[in-house]
C-alpha cells in the first residue's frame, strides 16, 4: 500500500517555516529543535498518566485499533493511551512537532516508506537502549529485513508492528474462460506475459500496468537490479537490469497491447482486468466483490523472486522522559506476540513476528483463507524500502519516471539517464 504524501517531508518543513515563532527548519538541518512552548493545552501533549497515540487509517482497520488500545487501558498500572484518528498524519505531525506539541506515539510507514523521515526531523527518539534493557530477546522473533528498515545511521527508529508485500490476484472465472492455469510457483516474466496474452480480447485487458515506485522496485529486484547502493549515497537504477525492467512494463502496454491506455478506473474490480498485482490489504474488500471470485498466485520471477514489504511501525516522539518510558510500555504490548497475532488477523495485516504467523490462532486463520496464505509464504524472500529519510522523495521521482513512459512511450534510456542525475541529486539532499 503506498501511503507516500504528495508533499514530501523536506517541502512541508520549508513551509512550515513561513510561520511566526517557528524556527525556519531547512532540509540541511536535520536536527530540527522544536519550538518551546508554555501551553499545556493541547491534546498532543500529554503527561506520563496520558499519552497520545496517532493512527492515519479509517474503517475497520481504525476500530480494531480502538479496541486493542481500549484492552490495553484496562489492562495497564501505567499511563492510559488516547488514539485519535489523524488522516493527514505526516503534515499534521510535522506541524506539531514544530510547535513544540508531538504526539507521544505516531503508526506510520516503516523504514524509509516514512519513519526515517521523521526520524530525521530529530523529534523521534531511538529505540536501542529501550531494545537493549527488556526486549533484547525478542529482536530474533520479527523479520530481520522488518527490523533493519528501521534501522539508519546504526540507530534504530521504530517498531515494526505490521506488514504487507505484494501478489498476482486474478479473476478465476476469466481465467477459466480462456483456458488457463495459474501457477502454484512464482511464474517467470515471460510465463506472466502468456498467460496475461491468453486473457487479453476486445474491452479485457490482462493487467493494468502502474507507474508506482514500488512496483518498478519489485520488478527492478526481480531482474537483478538494485535501485541504490548499500549505502544509499548513489542510484543504480541506470543499469541493464533497469533498462529491461523498464522496457517490459512498456511493452505491456505498447508491444504486446495487454495494459489499457490509458488507464482505467477499477478495472479489475469492474472484471474489465484480469489480474492485478497488489498486496495483502485488497483482501478485505475483494471479499466484498459479488460478480467477481478472486485468488491469488505467487510474485514473480526473473532471476529471482521478490517483494518489498511495506507496513507500518510505531515510533516514539521526544517529550518527558517519563512520558517516553510510558509510550515504550504501550509499544511493548502493541509489538507482542499475542498482539500482532490479533491485529494480523483483523487487519488483514501480515504479522511481524514469526511466533505470530506460527500461532495456532493464525494458522487457523490460513488454514481457512488460502488467499491469504500466499503473501505469508512470500515473506520468505522479501526486502524492504531504502533505509533513507528521502524516500519519499526516491519514491516520486521513480514514479514520475515510469509514468513517462507508460503514458508517452519516452525513450527508455533517455528516462533513466535524467531519473540517475535526479536521484543523485535526492539521496544527496540536494532536492
Amino acid at each position: 500500500m503506498n501511503t507516500q504524501g504528495k508533499l514530501s517531508r523536506r517541502g512541508m518543513l520549508k513551509m512550515l517555516g513561513a510561520g511566526a515563532g517557528i524556527a525556519v527548519l531547512s532540509a540541511c538541518q536535520p536536527g530540527i529543535a522544536p519550538a518551546q512552548t508554555g501551553s499545556t493545552g493541547s491534546a498532543a501533549q500529554a503527561d506520563a498518566a496520558n499519552l497520545t497515540y496517532w493512527f492515519f487509517v479509517g474503517g475497520p482497520n481504525l476500530d480494531t485499533q480502538k479496541k486493542l488500545v481500549e484492552e490495553y487501558n484496562s489492562t495497564t498500572k501505567g499511563a492510559k493511551v488516547t488514539l485519535e484518528h489523524t488522516p493527514e498524519i505526516k503534515e499534521k505531525t510535522l506541524a506539531a512537532y514544530a510547535a513544540g506539541a508531538p504526539p507521544n506515539v505516531t503508526w506510520y510507514p516503516t523504514g524509509g516508506w516514512g519513519a526515517l523521515g521523521f526520524a530525521n526531523t530529530g523529534g523521534v527518539i531511538e529505540l536501542d537502549d529501550y531494545v537493549a534493557k527488556d526486549y533484547a530477546d525478542q529482536k530474533a522473533d520479527f523479520y530481520d529485513f522488518l527490523w533493519q528498515a528501521n534501522v539508519w545511521k546504526g540507530k534504530l527508529w521504530g517498531m515494526p508492528l505490521d506488514t504487507n508485500n505484494l501478489a498476482w490476484f486474478y479473476n478465476e472465472d476469466k481465467l477459466t474462460e480462456a483456458g488457463v492455469k495459474p501457477l502454484d510457483t512464482n511464474p517467470t516474466w515471460d510465463e506472466l506475459v502468456e498467460m496475461l496474452k491468453a486473457v487479453t480480447k476486445p474491452d479485457q485487458w490482462g493487467y493494468q500496468v502502474s507507474p508506482e515506485a514500488r512496483y518498478f522496485y519489485d520488478f527492478l529486484k526481480q531482474a537483478g537490479g538494485e535501485l541504490a547502493n548499500e549505502d544509499y549515497s548513489k542510484t543504480l537504477v541506470n543499469s541493464p537490469e533497469g533498462e529491461a525492467t523498464l522496457k517490459w512494463l512498456r511493452d505491456m502496454v505498447y508491444e504486446w497491447k495487454i495494459s489499457p491506455n490509458p488507464p482505467m478506473e477499477k478495472g479489475f474490480e469492474t472484471g474489465s482486468v484480469v489480474f492485478e498485482y497488489e498486496g495483502s490489504y485488497r483482501i478485505p474488500p475483494y471479499r466484498q466483490l459479488t460478480d467477481i471470485k478472486v485468488s491469488a498466485m505467487r510474485t514473480t520471477k526473473n532471476k529471482a523472486p521478490f517483494t518489498v514489504n511495506g507496513g507500518e511501525s510505531l515510533q516514539i516522539w521526544k517529550t518527558k522522559p517519563e512520558v517516553q518510558d510510558a509510550s515504550w510500555d504501550f509499544i511493548k504490548w502493541m509489538t507482542s506476540t499475542e498482539t500482532v497475532t490479533k491485529w494480523s488477523i483483523a487487519s488483514g495485516y501480515l504479522p511481524v513476528r514469526k511466533s505470530a504467523a506460527a500461532s495456532a490462532d493464525f494458522k487457523k486463520v490460513l488454514d481457512e483463507d488460502p488467499l491469504r496464505k500466499v503473501f505469508v509464504d512470500e515473506l520468505e524472500y522479501g526486502g524492504f524500502w531504502l533505509a533513507t529519510p528521502f524516500g519519499d522523495e526516491v519514491y516520486s521521482a521513480v514514479t514520475d519516471a515510469v509514468q513517462t513512459v507508460l503514458l508517452k512511450d519516452a525513450n527508455i534510456k533517455e528516462t533513466l539517464g535524467s531519473l540517475e542525475t535526479k536521484l543523485n541529486d535526492v539521496l544527496a539532499g540536494k532536492i
